[in-house]
């Protein structure tokens, strides 16, 4: 039990980070797209 659950939190760890760290760029990003679309 103890084995699986390190391995699940090494998956699940890395994974939510990425998650966290590249949400705020592709909310960014779609955003720019919006004021693109507005002013064109």
């Amino acid at each position: 039990m103890n084995i699986i659950d390190e391995k699940v939190v090494c998956v699940v760890l890395p994974t939510i980070l990425t998650f966290l760290i590249t949400l705020p760029s592709i909310a960014m990003f779609y955003g720019g797209l919006a004021e693109l679309e507005e002013s064109i």
